[in-house]
């Protein structure tokens, strides 16, 4: 059994693993990888660090319908896990983690809608943290970078950016998608 103490660091560190897989997925794609690549490399290290744990401890594995519903779990979070590194793509990591974590309340909204969940203090007081996350996911990403800066300020937000190895989508009033080539994303930029 695990203590309490382990218990909540293996979340804290899951935590701070899943919020920084959007840095760690824009370095390799800055290096040359493909989502379906970055997500089969996941994918096998999960693999290759779980595997032993089941076997070592002689877990069994499930069959029939409970395998057919992990198998459906599992294709549906690839789909997932797909769509997210795709979209590091041709977005910002901001905006594409504020449409992960703005998901909950979409689903709880048409649930409620649909009579499948009722509203209670459990659910508000959940709602509010994922609108609260949201927020801060959307201040954050819209605060350094706005549409209304003058030419100095924007060379200067880009040279603070690339010093820092970030990537620059683009610090105009437009919409510019994303290149992982840094040679591609350079062109983009400009005065």
């Amino acid at each position: 059994m695990v203590s309490r103490r382990a218990a909540i660091f293996l979340v804290l560190l899951s935590a701070l693993g899943f919020g920084s897989i959007a840095m760690f997925a824009k370095l390799a794609y800055a290096s040359g990888v493909a989502p379906t690549m970055l997500l089969a490399l996941r994918f096998g290290l999960a693999v290759a660090f779980l595997a032993p744990v089941i076997w070592f401890k002689c877990i069994p594995l499930p069959r029939g319908r409970v395998f057919a519903g992990f198998v459906l779990m599992g294709a549906l979070y690839t789909a997932q896990a797909q769509s997210y590194f795709t979209a590091l793509l041709y977005a910002s990591s901001g905006l594409v983690g504020l449409l992960l974590y703005i998901y909950p309340v979409l689903v709880t909204a048409l649930a409620l809608l649909l009579g499948w969940e009722k509203l209670d203090r459990r659910t508000m007081a959940l709602l509010g943290l994922a609108v609260a996350g949201a927020a801060v996911v959307g201040l954050l990403d819209g605060e350094l970078v706005r549409s209304d800066l003058d030419i100095d300020t924007k060379r200067r937000v880009r040279e603070l950016c690339t010093d820092s190895g970030l990537p620059i989508v683009c610090v105009d009033t437009s919409v510019k998608i994303a290149q992982p080539d840094p040679a591609a994303r350079a062109e983009q930029i400009r005065d």
